[in-house]
């Protein structure tokens, strides 16, 4: 089993300056998902997509593999799915297996990775994306209308019911997303695709958007790093 993961790190993060390279519990954020995808021993290879050579400089330093996007990729409005075929496509070899690891995920830990793709490979599927229970109330949550009317909001399924009847609800928490290597290189809809999920503790979500979700994410890790890391 061949395996590559590929962590995408673009500069010009607007919430947060330098978001990917920012210090966080005496690490630049890059690092912890890094550490991670190494110590799960995994991959074959990890590879920084960025546009970015100051993030370049900081992943090199770290002794990652770093792949610079060209102009047409490194525009606001490109998501990750549409870097991953010319990632993919560069690397100079095939690999079976490939994961995007964000490096606003570095809640994540060897074990979820390892464990993530010894099930993927044990189920034989497609594709594993973790997941963790939402606290939304009745596990539902989406947008207010345009309109600003409520009316029809709350689906039939969630009227008059106790949190209790209708069991857990999970979320994506963008930690751990790892398919066939096709999937990605022929940009497959995955969610139409053999997918399955990977479950996690809600205590390893956190979601880098400003500085104060910075500061839970540092607050997370040093739980963690000084013994009191509680799942």
């Amino acid at each position: 089993m061949s395996a590559v993961a590929i962590i995408p790190a673009r500069g010009g993060s607007k919430g947060v300056k330098d978001k990917n390279i920012r210090m966080c519990a005496g690490k630049p954020l890059l690092y912890w998902v890094a550490e991670a995808a190494r110590q799960s021993k995994v991959f074959d290879r990890i590879i920084v997509s960025t546009d970015s050579k100051k993030i370049a400089k900081v992943a090199e330093g770290m002794s990652l593999e770093v792949q610079m996007r060209p102009d047409h990729l490194a525009r606001d409005e490109v998501s990750v799915t549409q870097i991953l075929p010319y990632v993919i496509r560069h690397l100079g070899q095939e690999y079976e297996y490939t994961a995007i690891l964000e490096p606003t995920g570095p809640l994540v830990e060897a074990c979820d990775i390892f464990t993530a793709m010894r099930q993927l490979h044990s189920w034989g599927s497609e594709m594993i994306i973790s997941v963790c229970p939402t606290p939304a109330p009745l596990g539902w949550s989406a947008p207010i209308p345009v309109s600003g009317s409520l009316k029809g909001w709350l689906p039939e399924i969630y009227r008059s019911k106790q949190r209790q009847d209708l069991g857990v609800s999970y979320m994506l928490d963008g930690n751990i997303y790892i398919a066939k290597t096709y999937v990605f290189d022929d940009q497959l809809d995955y969610w139409e695709c053999d997918v399955i999920p990977f479950c996690m503790p809600y205590s390893k979500y956190v979601d880098i958007d400003d500085e104060e979700d910075l500061k839970l994410a540092e607050l997370k890790l040093e739980r963690r790093i000084y013994g009191s890391w509680n799942q």
